[in-house]
């Protein structure tokens, strides 16, 4: 019996341009479901229709946050440099003109480590952008 190895990764979606609310997300854009389709078809474009095939089999988004613009993704560990460099190629989060950044903040080896940085990180932003609509965010996800 073969046990598969997975990854989790931590990414924060930042805005790239300005006046940018904290908050602001473009409607919609956000589900888990928008975030998976638009991550495979950056590996498809940039790494083609195998490595996506490949990919596909353990990928998932197991969190995504508007509020913390923070994203959990689970990928099989000989993916992890794909996918890795499929988040760092995309520019936009949806079909609008607004480019966004894809930040790997943290990779671990279980879902529970993911989610305790996941914790921190949202804490260290608290600290440089404070904001009450955060702080419910925070406390959702300590829940």
């Amino acid at each position: 019996m073969v046990r598969f190895k997975n990854r989790y990764l931590l990414v924060e979606v930042d805005p790239c341009f300005e006046g940018a609310a904290a908050g602001s997300m473009p409607a919609g854009s956000f589900s888990p479901s928008a975030i998976a389709a638009l991550l495979r078809d950056s590996l498809e474009t940039n790494f083609g229709i195998t490595a996506a095939a490949k990919a596909q089999q353990a990928f998932s988004v197991k969190y995504a946050n508007a509020g913390t613009r923070m994203v959990i993704l689970r990928t099989a560990r000989d993916m992890l440099e794909e996918v890795w460099a499929s988040l760092c190629l995309l520019s936009t989060l949806s079909s609008g003109g607004d480019r966004w950044r894809w930040r790997v903040v943290q990779v671990a080896g279980t879902i529970r480590s993911c989610h305790q940085a996941a914790i921190r990180h949202a804490r260290r932003r608290l600290k440089t952008e404070p904001s009450a609509q955060l702080v419910s965010q925070i406390q959702a996800i300590e829940a």
